[in-house]
């Protein structure tokens, strides 16, 4: 700014001496603030008037540049092979003959063996400057581009830059490109994770935009093939990683949501438990409804019963009407009774502010009949339209087990024979009707289907009890 207000000046403007000097300032000035092409004609405009530039180094190095840019490159080699005559063995040399280079190159892309020529020449004569890694780096991209080197060789070279490069734009340059040759190789995998660490050590560098952009185009198919691969816990750590892409929304979360489907249906509960958990976390609050249920089944699965609880809770609040309100309580009385909290889960089904929904009816029957209150159990399990649903679940066993608590025997008998009829369910309805049996002084009948049970039963617990009540027969027939 200072330098600005120094070149209007009017003891500066008038006098004669330093008109072309002022000139040259001016346009210097525009380069500074990034207005090349405004530095380029007034660069031009001295040109026409003094050749005071081509005595500055760096007026002559901004000229070239502008020239460069604005893709006069004819115009710019020259100037370049100027820069290089007036910086002869002194530092940029190295830098004014590589865009020296580059300009011919461009100006002719025919002759890109001689480009490469002069790119090696710079590499021998000046080693170990941004110059000589500018041509290597340049060289390789030709190179690979021509298909004279391999894609390993053209990354193993751009590695190389990147981890030894002088300049943070060389390093972060040539990194990108490592991960773009991987990329264009078809090695997703590697090229994801070069990207990753890229952007991790260059978050202000000039190609993070692109960097970016490349490392979404390749994430869903490497999740997804790290998901088939069964590399589960690949995947899984792969998309934490890059959170930030689903929760923008610059990844589609179906991509999480088709792997917590492979994850559910190859029974790994706690690793689908933690992507719906994921799923969550990146989620907006316009999508959140819908992924409580698949969310609170992955942790119901998962025998997250707390999990379960804390999220329903969250669903019942905040969607009191919601669509998914009758399954997902069911969810988190399943997780009560589960985890031993029966009190709690009753109350909350007596509660009466939920849907009437048949699976809670027949989860309040389970829980009664935990608690033996046989009398419950026999109100819920005869309600007709439960019926369906316990012939579908092979669940007579609690009905059958509840009339013979209460003394009603003839209708246990008539449960307890359907079940060892229809069911398969035979050990605990075979010991029940003995003991029927034997309550009505039918002490041979029972004897009978004890002895059977202890020689064919299968259940230790009432193999043993058959064989003991056996014992005890034999010993009273005596």
């Amino acid at each position: 700014k200072d330098a600005e207000q120094l070149l209007v000046r009017d003891d500066i403007i008038r006098s004669e001496q330093l008109k072309y000097l002022r000139l040259l300032r001016q346009a210097d000035l525009l380069y500074a603030k990034d207005e090349k092409s405004k530095a380029l004609t007034a660069y031009l405009e001295l040109a026409k008037q003094s050749p005071l530039i081509e005595s500055d180094p760096m007026s002559l190095a901004h000229f070239s540049d502008t020239l460069y840019s604005n893709k006069r490159f004819l115009d710019a080699s020259k100037k370049y092979r100027q820069l290089s005559d007036l910086l002869d063995k002194a530092p940029q040399q190295d830098m004014a003959l590589f865009r020296l280079a580059m300009s011919q190159y461009h100006s002719d892309p025919t002759t890109v063996i001689n480009a490469g020529v002069d790119l090696r020449q710079i590499q021998d004569n000046f080693p170990g400057t941004e110059g000589s890694a500018r041509a290597l780096l340049k060289q390789t991209d030709l190179e690979y581009i021509s298909k004279r080197i391999s894609a390993e060789n053209a990354a193993a070279v751009y590695g190389k830059i990147a981890e030894k490069g002088d300049t943070i734009v060389i390093r972060e340059e040539a990194s990108f490109k490592q991960a773009l040759v991987s990329h264009l190789s078809g090695d997703h995998q590697t090229s994801v994770s070069q990207l990753m660490a890229m952007l991790r050590s260059f978050r202000s560098g000039k190609l993070y935009i692109e960097a970016q952009a490349l490392l979404i185009e390749q994430l869903p198919g490497v999740i997804r093939k790290l998901a088939n691969d069964k590399e589960y816990i690949k995947a899984m750590v792969l998309a934490k990683q890059n959170k930030m892409f689903f929760s923008h929304g610059w990844l589609n979360s179906s991509l999480l949501i088709d792997l917590a489907g492979i994850y559910s249906k190859l029974g790994l509960n706690d690793q689908t438990a933690q992507i719906y958990q994921y799923i969550f976390e990146v989620s907006n609050e316009a999508t959140k409804e819908k992924l409580y249920l698949p969310l609170i089944q992955g942790l119901s699965a998962a025998d997250q019963y707390a999990q379960v609880e804390e999220y329903a809770d969250r669903y019942l609040l905040n969607y009191p009407k919601g669509t998914d309100v009758s399954a997902i309580l069911l969810l988190k009385i399943k997780a009560l009774y589960e985890s031993g909290q029966l009190d709690k889960a009753i109350n909350l089904l007596k509660g009466g502010a939920h849907p009437q929904n048949s699976q809670l009816e027949f989860l309040k029957a389970r829980i009664y009949f935990d608690l033996k209150q046989w009398q419950d159990v026999i109100d819920i399990l005869t309600k007709p339209e439960l019926q369906g649903l316990i012939a579908k679940n092979n669940a007579s066993l609690p009905l059958a087990e509840a009339y013979f608590q209460t003394g009603q025997d003839n209708l246990a008998i008539q449960a307890f024979r359907r079940i060892v009829e229809q069911e398969g369910n035979i050990e605990q309805a075979q010991y029940r009707l003995a003991q029927i049996e034997l309550k009505k002084n039918n002490t041979s009948q029972a004897l009978n289907l004890f002895k059977e049970l202890a020689e064919k039963g299968k259940d230790p617990q009432w193999t043993k009890l058959a064989r003991e009540e056996v014992a005890i027969l034999r010993i009273k027939q005596k």
